[in-house]
Parts: structure tokens; sequence; C-alpha cells
């Protein structure tokens, strides 16, 4: 197996075959197994991630890099698919940064690097070519995306929300981090749009019982649903974990998960005062327009209601082909 720049994966993994870790890798010297390709793959000028833009100047700079990386990922791929492997994984993280970063060139045709956005789609499309012709013409090929993307909006802070409701309480000092949560604190969230409920044995200060649970989730969704911002809704959606999660983690995953209505996005700073704010990201993610592509049309994956049925559909295809 071969798997390169698969967000989350850092350490890379022992293997049979080839592993490149993603974001959040520190290093490209710490992203290699077998250890044997550090030297190849630091000379080829293989990129993990890049930096940010973090004012005007840097955008070219941004744009440049996004193609560099996208390129040397590609090469690398490429050389890599010459040899011998079963299953091979190629993650391209560009199109999320370059939607965080820079949607209103996409949108807006007069600004002055909508051209450039354009172009590096097309260059997805070229190494998606690249890879793809290296491959036995048998291959069953699934392209997928986690998300989409769309214009970010009004940044709305749903802790300082929490604060101002009473159910969020932090020590004034220091200023830290999620240590700073108080007891008496009810929820609070994180990862953007991540509900979690204070809970007894759960977190260090927990203060909510297990048989508050739903009556809290209740009044919390009630909250939420009623948020309005300029006349307009604020929240789209609200899930509870078991409505969105199984298995045997589920008690891990978030209580609630809050999705933006259009032209919103989520913050989750715990010390700011604002309960609104120009987001500095111009894109937001979105979930009602991934990718899911297989170039297998069996009558099963046009029968796939979710992700998770074309991921077993595509299982099937496997063992029926003996990789």
């Amino acid at each position: 197996m071969t798997s390169i720049n698969l967000p989350s994966t850092y350490p890379p993994q022992a293997l049979n075959g080839i592993h490149v870790s993603g974001f959040v890798t520190p290093k490209v010297e710490k992203a290699v197994y077998p250890s044997e390709l550090t030297g190849d793959i630091i000379s080829s000028g293989y990129m993990v991630d890049v930096n940010a833009p973090h004012c005007e100047k840097d955008i070219q700079r941004f744009i440049e890099d996004l193609n560099n990386a996208l390129d040397k990922r590609t090469r690398f791929a490429v050389q890599q698919l010459q040899d011998k492997w079963d299953i091979f994984f190629f993650v391209i993280t560009g199109t999320d940064r370059i939607g965080h970063y820079l949607w209103d060139a996409f949108e807006n045709e007069k600004n002055q690097y909508h051209d450039q956005f354009i172009e590096y789609f097309r260059q997805i499309d070229n190494s998606i070519y690249s890879l793809s012709r290296e491959m036995p013409e048998d291959t069953v090929i699934m392209m997928i995306s986690d998300h989409g993307i769309s214009r970010a909006g009004t940044a709305y802070n749903l802790n300082t929300l929490l604060k101002e409701e009473g159910y969020l309480k932090l020590e004034e000092k220091p200023k830290l981090n999620y240590t700073s949560i108080k007891k008496g604190t009810k929820a609070f969230l994180a990862e953007t749009n991540k509900l979690y409920l204070n809970m007894e044995r759960r977190f260090p200060r927990g203060s909510v019982s297990h048989s508050e649970r739903v009556d809290l989730m209740d009044e919390l969704v009630d909250l939420l649903k009623s948020l309005r911002y300029g006349g307009r809704q604020v929240v789209k959606s609200v899930y509870s974990r078991e409505e969105l999660y199984e298995g045997p983690y589920l008690c891990e995953a978030p209580d609630l998960v809050v999705l933006p209505d259009d032209d919103f996005s989520f913050k989750t700073g715990l010390f700011v005062e604002e309960l609104v704010s120009v987001d500095r990201l111009q894109g937001k993610h979105t979930e009602d327009d991934a990718l899911l592509y297989l170039n297998n049309d069996t009558e099963e994956f046009r029968e796939a209601a979710s992700v998770e049925d074309a991921l077993l559909v595509l299982r099937s295809i496997y063992r029926e082909l003996k990789i």
C-alpha cells in the first residue's frame, strides 16, 4: 500500500509499502516511512503543507507554494506508481487552503487573483491525469472530498454566546486554554462547531450529571436555533451525536454539532468578547456539496446512499479483483 499526504496520519506508520504523512506533520524529514526515502523526498523539494498568507503581500507567494506543493507531490506519487502496489492513496489539500484564503478570487472575476485560482484547479486536473495514466486500465479509481467550500461571511462566536447566557464560566487569569474552564460550566465549543456538555467524569471540572443531559441539550438546541443577526437566521441545523456517529467510541464524540446558515461561519475563541466579527477566512466548510466519484459504474454504487455505502462497495470490488 502507498499513502501520500493523508491528514492526521503522523507519525508515519510502518506498513507493507510507503507512507508519507500529511497535515499536521511538523517536518518533512519526519513524514516518511521507510526512512530510507527521507533523503530522496527532501531533495525533491516535497512540501507537507503551505504557509497561510497573513497579509496581501503574502498572497502571490501562497499561490506559488500551492502550485509547487502540488507539482512536487504529483511527481513523487508518479514515481511510486512505478513500483508494486495494491491500494494507493493520494490526497490534495490545496483545494481546502485556497478556498479558505482566496474564495473571493473564485466568486469575483474582477479579483486580481481570479485567473490564478482557476488555473490552480486546472493543475489539479493535470495532476489527476498524470496519476491515472500510470495505472493499469482496470484500476478502480475513487475520488472523494470530505467537504465543500462557500463564502464564510459573518463570524459568530458561539463560546461568547455561551458565556453571555451563563453556560460557560472561565478563570480570568491566566487566560490559557480549555484548562481555564471553571466548575459550574455547562457547555463549551471546540473545533469550530462541536459542542460538548461539561459532563461529570468526562472533564476535569465536569458540572453536568447524566440525569441533566437530555434537558440541557434540548435547552441549548432551542437557544441555537433561535439565534438571529441582522434579521437573519444564524444556525442552519443542530445534530446530536447519536444522529451523526456510531461505533464503540460514540461517547467521545461531541454532544451537538452546529451548522451555520448561509453567509455565517462559527468561531470558538474562549476569551473573545465580540459576539460577531468579520471572518479572517474567506471560505468556510460546507457539508452538502462534497465530491464522490467512482469509475466503476456498478448498480450497487448507484444505489449507495452515503460515503460509507460507497466505501463498502469499493471494498467488495477489491475483493472481487483479489487485490
